[in-house]
């Protein structure tokens, strides 16, 4: 059978890939004690463990000193989450991307959003939830096409413009793109036809994208800000920051799904944003708001996981 392996991928830096096979083992710079070791000053001796098991391969955090994250989310000292393939870890401030190997995982599937079966107006927040987006735009007349197309806009636009400014685009020229891409989908809405056996959606709109910096480049007559070269001889480093861009999108759509759709104590999304996503030093966060440092960490870790659960249900709808 093939062997599963999990690969920690230098993310913006030159380094050497970091290798887990089943099943797992500890990183950090101790020798002997670790099981895979990493010689980087911030990495504490034991700093985390990595292990395969029946749902995914599991990160945990061993109370390092400079931390562990996973798609920017802090990991308190013994709290574990599980990678997947594109994730982003960081360990002790240095970023890495997770590729994964092997046989799929036995991982249960987040439940869908519930469609709505009235055939009356609906509401903005209604509509969000009836099937597929992509499948929505093309018959979909009216306020029901209005909302259709204001959701994929923005969606959609923060990657496109978010690629285009990694590749060099000129402000002034960003705006040009993004809209070159809508426009041509909209075009083409009416008589384009999703089928996942042709590949992702994803993987289209990337396309498109590359196919509007080319064309934005010809315009200006090859003056554009476009690194030409990044895109035509290095499509590996492109696809990461596709893939990037893409999974930034995910996180901000999760926690605007969490926040909007649960009654959270604004001091308990303040707790999370600033302890577990900014990386604030919990004294400081805890003379902030008054809370104690128990009360924090329990709502960073009650709002990560709501957070973690949305991304994977908007990872099983991703198309």
């Amino acid at each position: 059978m093939e062997q599963r392996t999990l690969t920690l991928e230098p993310d913006g830096w030159q380094g050497t890939p970091v290798v887990f096979t089943e099943p797992g083992g500890v990183l950090g710079r101790a020798t002997p004690g670790t099981d895979v070791r990493v010689d980087l000053p911030s990495i504490s001796r034991r700093h985390a463990e990595i292990r395969c098991e029946p749902i995914g391969w599991v990160i945990t955090d061993l109370g390092s000193s400079h931390g562990t994250s996973a798609n920017w989310m802090r990991l308190d000292s013994g709290e574990s989450v599980v990678l997947v393939e594109g994730d982003r870890v960081e360990l002790g401030g240095i970023q890495f991307l997770v590729r994964v190997s092997g046989p799929p995982f036995n991982r249960p599937k987040p439940p869908p959003r519930e469609a709505v079966v009235s055939h009356g107006s609906v509401s903005a927040e209604e509509y969000r939830t009836r099937g597929s987006l992509l499948m929505r735009l093309g018959g979909a007349e009216g306020k029901d096409r209005e909302f259709s197309w204001q959701e994929f806009y923005t969606i959609y636009a923060p990657v496109i413009s978010g690629f285009a400014r990694r590749a060099g685009c000129a402000s002034s020229d960003i705006d040009d793109i993004v809209h070159d891409v809508m426009t041509g989908f909209f075009k083409a809405a009416e008589r384009f036809e999703y089928d996942p056996k042709l590949g992702r959606f994803r993987g289209y709109l990337k396309t498109s994208t590359i196919n509007a910096l080319r064309n934005q480049h010809r315009k200006n007559k090859g003056k554009s800000t476009f690194d030409q070269e990044f895109i035509e001889q290095q499509p590996a480093r492109a696809e990461v920051l596709w893939d990037q861009e893409w999974l930034g999108s995910l996180i901000v759509r999760a926690l605007d799904s969490v926040r909007s759709q649960t009654n959270l104590e604004p001091s308990s999304w303040e707790a999370f944003e600033l302890y577990g996503r900014r990386n604030v030093p919990i004294e400081e966060v805890s003379q902030r708001l008054g809370l104690s440092p128990e009360a924090i960490r329990k709502a960073k870790s009650r709002i990560a996981l709501l957070v973690r659960d949305e991304i994977d249900r908007l990872r099983a709808e991703d198309l």
